[in-house]
């Protein structure tokens, strides 16, 4: 039987990254538990797959230099659609383009505008057809402005990569 529900032990072993950069992540409000928040001393932080896969972009979107405060915005948002009617759009992304007006790494800051769009296995951006190669500049996402970054991640691979580690 498939498990479930997945503890913070669980989410530092399958994402390779340390207790304390977890502790400090969930401090900071960067990364959220949609199962049950600890209430207290002896009560553990519940996640969910679907959890995992969220704060595995946001891993991800922070080692590529995207401010914290941003990459934890764009991640929460798509935890919570993968708990709703849009699960499904979600699952079948095999990309997710990340954009950001500003700079990244460690001189970021976290003022500038953020984004995001999925392509997905049937030829869809954000669940609209295209017959052709993705064009950004068509997207809307890049105004012509030098420090405009675009991140595009594999999700169906960092999906499948959990997906291994759960099993």
């Amino acid at each position: 039987m498939e498990k479930k529900i997945y503890t913070a032990t669980d989410l530092v072993r399958i994402l390779g990254i340390s207790r304390d950069q977890y502790k400090n992540w969930l401090m900071q409000g960067y990364i959220k538990p949609s199962i049950r928040k600890s209430s207290g001393p002896g009560k553990k932080n519940e996640f969910s797959r679907y959890d995992l896969y969220a704060i595995g972009l946001f891993q991800e979107l922070v080692a590529k230099g995207f401010p914290r405060e941003q990459a934890s915005s764009q991640t929460q948002k798509i935890a919570r659609r993968l708990k709703t009617g849009m699960k499904e759009r979600w699952l079948r992304a095999e990309y997710v383009a990340f954009y950001l007006n500003g700079k990244t790494g460690k001189n970021a800051s976290s003022s500038g505008k953020v984004g995001m769009i999925t392509i997905d296995v049937d030829n869809k951006i954000n669940g609209d057809s295209y017959n052709s190669k993705v064009n950004f500049n068509e997207l809307n996402i890049l105004e012509d402005n030098e420090n405009e970054t675009v991140l595009l991640i594999n999700f169906r691979v960092l999906r499948e990569k959990i997906n291994n580690k759960l099993r």
